[in-house]
Formats: C-alpha cells, structure tokens, sequence
C-alpha cells in the first residue's frame, strides 16, 4: 500500500466516523467503507502502511509509542459523541496534514 492509498483510505473511514460519532465499532461501518480495511493491519490502512517500520515510525497518529487519538476515540463511552466526533475529527486533521 502507498503512502497515498493509505491516506485516501484513513481520511474516507475517519470522515465518516467524525460524522457519525454512534458508531462504536469500525465493522459497524457501511459494506463499502468496512470492506476498504477489513484485511489490513488492525483493520487501518496507516497501520498497514507503516506496518514493515518499528513502531510505526512516521505514523501521523503516534504520540510515543501510542496511537494516543484512536485510543480517544476507542475508549471514549459510546453515549459520549462528543468525545468521539472531536477524536475523529482530530485523526482526520493529522492524516490531512501528513
């Protein structure tokens, strides 16, 4: 996977989790989104992409050894959607500036 497809597919997946911050898990997804991902590294085209580098040096999304915004929107309560669209929204940021 390129640098470019894993951009295209990060940005398309978390634009759609920014504004549908009520779904909880990534296979809630609509077919076409989930099938994107479904096979890659941890189900994220960044993981895929950086997957051959030690801890995924270059990763927008790391913060230390973390992937600290995922984690935001992971562990955030699903009733908290304000949480969940503001970490989305950030990963979509990061990715869009990488």
């Amino acid at each position: 996977m390129t640098k470019r497809q894993a951009k295209s597919i990060t940005l398309k997946v978390w634009r759609y989790l920014r504004d549908h911050p009520e779904i909880w898990f990534k296979e809630d997804l609509p077919p076409s989104l989930y099938l994107l991902i479904v096979n890659l590294a941890d189900k994220c085209p960044l993981c895929e992409y950086n997957k051959a580098k030690p801890r995924c040096v270059g990763c927008p999304l790391v913060y230390g050894k973390k992937c600290y915004q995922y984690a935001k929107w992971c562990c955030a309560d699903i009733s908290d959607t304000d949480t969940r669209r503001k970490a989305a929204a950030r990963i979509v940021e990061l990715v869009e500036k990488w």
